[in-house]
């Protein structure tokens, strides 16, 4: 661990021993995870000692801690939610939050971590708004031997200690099967996140591969293949309506990457009357996709819960804040090149059949 709790521990201990006046106390029991969460948590770090004279056992001390939350921008649910849900899932354990939005700004995001690092923060969680661009102040962090977490968006070679995150591969893996098993067949539209983004790549290999079959077959052409810069609604529009011209409005499905681009692909197939006749996916469960499952203008998109992000970013983080991340090694989904370890989470697939069970009555979304 990057702070040398332990040491201050064992120093702390061997004083109060010398001092003779207390004696260790038990370790606290585990602290509870969120009704939503995968996994229980680790134990909390050992409590402090107790007062020689009282004849009664110590409560068990948690370890206070503070951390810091970046988040990207405000105009994603998901990501709002997010860090929501990461600041409840801290207060729960009784540690100091400070959260700050980089409104899209990645120069924002620079000053907004510089500022946490000012704050005596002991575990930075970032969701990046250009991966790219935070390498040299996340070093920064790193050096100053704080923690850092990664939700989704990272570089594969940046300081990151751990990753909470959805495989993309999976995430296209999902969506294409889906597709097909609802037995969509020829001219399909392939329609990335932005390019910059380093994991977008795998969920296109995710999509090619799952169609590689029916491709070979002839039974599914794939037409057009676009990145969305800014996986923005714009984007979808344009390539849609660029792939509907190019192909005589014959097109029968687009993948794509998230419920923003799903929403300019609906715009460009309602210009020449063909919503609801395409197939169409996305990610995200953002409010308006919703609508249109229960309209039939979206088929699926997939729910990646906020709550249980938060969840398993702050069980993770307990566990690393205490430096007993060796006791969790067969829980880890895989190690990037350069160390980083990654906890993947499993994506839920939403159709006009379960929104209401999965997405409303969870309390996700409310119907009004």
């Amino acid at each position: 661990m990057k702070k040398n709790l332990a040491y201050l521990l064992v120093m702390a201990m061997t004083l109060a021993l010398f001092a003779g006046c207390a004696s260790a106390a038990p370790a606290s029991s585990a602290a509870p995870a969120s009704p939503a969460a995968p996994a229980a948590s680790s134990a909390a770090p050992e409590a402090s000692a107790a007062p020689a004279e009282s004849s009664a056992e110590a409560e068990p001390a948690q370890e206070s801690f503070t951390i810091g939350i970046s988040s990207p921008t405000s105009q994603d649910a998901i990501v709002v939610a997010q860090a929501k849900y990461l600041t409840e899932e801290a207060e729960k354990r009784g540690w100091t939050v400070h959260a700050m939005n980089a409104n899209g700004d990645s120069n924002k995001q620079i000053s907004d971590i510089q500022t946490l690092l000012t704050q005596g923060i002991d575990l930075l969680i970032v969701t990046a708004t250009d991966p790219a661009a935070l390498s040299v102040v996340l070093e920064e962090v790193d050096a100053e031997g704080v923690l850092i977490a990664g939700i989704d968006r990272i570089l594969e070679t940046g300081p990151y200690d751990y990753v909470v995150s959805y495989d993309m591969y999976g995430i296209g893996v999902t969506m294409a099967t889906q597709l097909v098993n609802d037995g969509v067949r020829g001219n399909v539209v392939l329609l990335g996140g932005d390019d910059q983004s380093v994991l977008v790549p795998f969920m296109l290999d995710g999509f090619r591969d799952v169609l590689k079959p029916y491709t070979d077959s002839g039974e599914i052409t794939i037409v057009a293949e676009q990145f969305c810069k800014g996986w923005s609604p714009e984007q979808g529009m344009l390539h849609a309506e660029t792939a509907l011209t190019a192909n005589n409005n014959d097109i029968q499905g687009f993948l794509c990457a998230n419920d923003n681009i799903a929403a300019g692909v609906v715009q460009a197939l309602t210009s020449v009357g063909l919503e609801g006749q395409v197939y169409i996916t996305g990610q995200d469960v953002e409010k308006h996709a919703v609508m249109r499952l229960i309209d039939g203008t979206q088929n699926i998109t997939l729910f990646k819960d906020a709550r249980i992000t938060a969840a398993k970013t702050m069980e993770l983080a307990e566990i690393y804040l205490n430096g007993k991340q060796d006791e969790i090694a067969d829980q880890i989904s895989t190690i990037t090149d350069s160390g980083i370890s990654r906890f993947y989470l499993t994506p839920v697939v939403i159709n006009k059949d379960n929104y209401q069970e999965l997405i409303i009555d969870s309390g996700w979304l409310t119907l009004d």
